[in-house]
């Protein structure tokens, strides 16, 4: 009977976790339209185009262009629909952000001792 009985348990929190992660996408797929939603009703046409494009190259930046527009709407920055140019303009911001924090610099201090030229032959 303790193996029918933790069977039935196994069986019951598998089915559990089934509802669970079944249950998260739907969450994420409504805040994906949502987010879709509002970024049409932000960006004309053209820098709609234009942000998908970048999304295919970098979906880094686009994450963060989004993410930033958004943002601008909730706080009551953006009055009219954003155009290409303004979006390319964002996109320059993002992109100075993002390289300038991922650039890194190595200086290499070598020491020179050279003292003779016994140490070359030529």
């Amino acid at each position: 009977m303790a193996d029918a009985e933790l069977e039935a348990i196994r069986q019951a929190r598998l089915q559990q976790l089934k509802q669970n992660q079944g249950g998260g996408d739907e969450k994420e797929g409504g805040v994906d339209e949502g987010k879709r939603m509002d970024l049409a009703r932000i960006l004309s046409a053209e820098a709609r185009e234009r942000l998908s494009r970048i999304a295919l190259v970098k979906p880094e930046h686009a994450d963060r262009v989004q993410d930033m527009l958004l943002k601008m709407a909730k706080s009551g920055q953006i009055r009219s629909q954003v155009t290409e140019q303004q979006l390319v303009g964002l996109l320059d911001q993002v992109s100075t952000v993002i390289s300038g924090a991922s650039t890194t610099k190595v200086t290499f201090n070598r020491k020179q001792n050279y003292d003779s030229d016994d140490d070359f032959d030529l």
